[in-house]
């Protein structure tokens, strides 16, 4: 080895460390503040101070471990006592950020969401709830739950949401949302038992009743929609009037009675069951985008909700009526199935279970 180079070597060797402790004291916490999340990029750090109406603040704050700089990533600020407007937590993975809060606004009602955002870069902040999937495909105007999220380095965001106990229904089942730009929000699992989300670089892994399933986000295909609606699944697009095959383009308005807006309660495949009003009655909407048809089941007075349903990959219903029925719609016809459940309907292939209750396996 040259003594130039031995020079510079052991310079390199000495300086190293001091610099990487000095890139770090860049992101040094200030008065009051606390550490959420850290990464070799960025630190995300909190402070609650006190209004002049005596509702804490938050403020959430983001730093640049390579130059200090800092951004302000939120200002969560309460207005009454019960406004839910709050800082539930906080992932990071390099800059990028995904963090559920609680909501208060007068044009809605109130509801938990999950914000996409980046510690350090402008430009990059999505609010990722408020509407199907992440509520359940309930309405109450509960806060919806977030059981577990993840966000990777390039922004996608997972995460596992219920809608709010219900007070006829009960529990409703999880529902497992994926966001990804251009993509939007897509429901990849719903009506089961779903825990263990993990998010490694741009491959999603979760249980399924206790079975193991996974999605390499990398190789979700295209749309072939014309409109590239930013809701839906991995096999449908859905806007508040039309349904499309996302494998094939085709699409169908959904022809429900009184030209209601599809308000989606399950997506199977090519099948979409969507509630539907008309005057005084409520019901079921089976869009078929396969044979371009829409099927109506389950008329019940207004006021007895229809949130409760599923569809199988068959094309066969079963439902909750208002009167707390379970029934069922396959190729052995229309019928109720003996016994009352505790909660939301829970599907496993054509196995539709009602906690607490009956099992009926739906024929096609």
């Amino acid at each position: 080895m040259s003594r130039h180079l031995l020079v510079v070597t052991l310079l390199t060797a000495a300086l190293g460390p001091a610099g990487s402790a000095a890139a770090a004291e860049h992101c040094q916490r200030r008065a009051g503040e606390h550490q959420l999340a850290h990464s070799a990029q960025a630190v995300v750090f909190e402070r609650t101070t006190k209004s002049s109406q005596n509702y804490p603040v938050q403020t959430i704050t983001g730093c640049s471990r390579r130059s200090g700089r800092r951004r302000v990533i939120d200002v969560l600020q309460r207005r009454s006592d019960d406004d839910p407007t709050k800082l539930v937590g906080l992932r990071m993975a390099g800059t990028r950020v995904a963090y559920v809060r609680g909501v208060a606004a007068p044009s809605t009602n109130n509801r938990m969401t999950v914000m996409a955002d980046d510690a350090i870069h402008g430009g990059r902040r999505h609010d990722l709830g408020g509407s199907w999937p992440f509520d359940g495909a309930r309405r109450s105007g509960e806060l919806a739950q977030v059981k577990s999220w993840a966000v990777n380095a390039d922004g996608d965001v997972v995460w596992i949401a219920v809608a709010a106990v219900d007070s006829t229904y009960g529990a409703a089942p999880p529902s497992l949302v994926l966001w990804h730009a251009g993509l939007g929000r897509r429901q990849i699992d719903a009506k089961a038992d779903l825990r263990n989300l993990k998010l490694a670089g741009r491959v999603l892994s979760w249980q399924h009743n206790g079975a193991q399933r996974s999605l390499d986000i990398a190789a979700i295909p295209r749309s072939a929609c014309k409109e590239k609606a930013t809701v839906g699944t991995l096999d449908v697009d859905l806007d508040r009037t039309t349904a499309c095959l996302r494998a094939t383009g085709k699409s169908a308005n959904a022809n429900l009675p009184d030209q209601s807006l599809i308000e989606p309660v399950d997506v199977n495949g090519p099948y979409v069951l969507s509630t539907w009003v008309a005057k005084t009655h409520y019901g079921l909407g089976l869009i078929d985008l396969i044979n371009d048809t829409t099927t109506t089941y389950g008329t019940t007075t207004y006021g007895e909700y229809l949130y409760e349903a599923i569809v199988d990959a068959h094309g066969s219903v079963a439902w909750l009526s208002g009167g707390m029925e379970l029934w069922v719609h396959d190729a052995n016809g229309t019928r109720t199935v003996p016994g009352r459940g505790n909660d939301g309907l829970l599907r496993e292939g054509s196995t539709v279970t009602w906690p607490g209750g009956p099992t009926v396996t739906l024929f096609p």
